[in-house]
């Protein structure tokens, strides 16, 4: 062996040694630590949704280096394969981190509905009535009696006298019951007494009822004023 042969055997020899051992794909770590990361990430649930991009990036290095290790048929396909499935790995690891470790997820919070302002109360009926009944008319019942209809049928009729004594003119809406001698209601009836002055009397018929059932009962009936407003 000449001089200049044996001046280079270890470039040689150091040639073959690096083509017997190839160089680590830098895709091939980039993936599998993309892949620890992503693990790493799941058992917390503030960092998982960090975790999902990096083993998105994992999976895409490590079929970026399985592609690579393919087309030149060289000793790192196992190394690119580890990559890929530990992208995988990681996947499956953030999908069944929720179960494993539960979730962290805040309760729902229920609004609270807005306060609605409450409109001002109707005036109560009942005291309209007492203070219409005893400031602004007088009423008096006449005794109930019957009368034939236009049909021949009898009709069953009571006779009502309305007083202004308000000290002005006014009108009045007025709803009457009928009551037993148990104090139950028997029926209503409604009238619109128009605009009366002073000391002015109006005469009318309430209970102007055809009813086989109702006519005997209203005969021994009691009345009164259930309500009473001013127009």
């Amino acid at each position: 062996m000449s001089t200049l042969q044996i001046a280079h055997l270890p470039r040689i020899v150091g040639g073959r040694l690096m083509r017997s051992h190839p160089e680590r794909d830098p895709y091939v770590s980039a993936s599998v630590g993309c892949g620890l990361a992503a693990l790493a990430c799941a058992p917390l649930p503030a960092t998982r949704t960090l975790g999902i991009p990096i083993c998105l990036m994992g999976a895409v290095l490590g079929m970026m280096a399985l592609g690579r290790a393919l087309a030149t048929r060289g000793r790192r396909g196992l190394a690119a394969w580890a990559g890929l499935l530990m992208a995988v790995a990681a996947a499956g690891g953030l999908v069944a981190a929720p179960s494993a470790f539960g979730s962290s997820a805040k309760p729902r919070t229920v609004a609270t509905p807005a306060v609605v302002a409450v409109p001002a109360p109707v005036p109560d009926l009942a005291a309209q009535t007492a203070a219409v009944l005893s400031r602004d008319i007088k009423v008096s019942f006449g005794a109930p009696g019957t009368q034939l209809d236009d049909t021949g049928q009898v009709m069953c009729f009571v006779p009502v006298t309305i007083t202004n004594v308000s000290g002005h003119s006014a009108g009045y809406d007025l709803r009457f019951t009928a009551i037993d001698d148990k104090g139950r209601q028997i029926t209503t009836d409604s009238a619109s007494i128009p605009k009366l002055d002073d000391n002015q009397s109006a005469q009318i018929n309430v209970f102007n009822i055809v009813n086989s059932t109702l006519v005997p009962r209203l005969l021994t009936a009691q009345f009164r004023v259930s309500q009473a407003v001013t127009q």
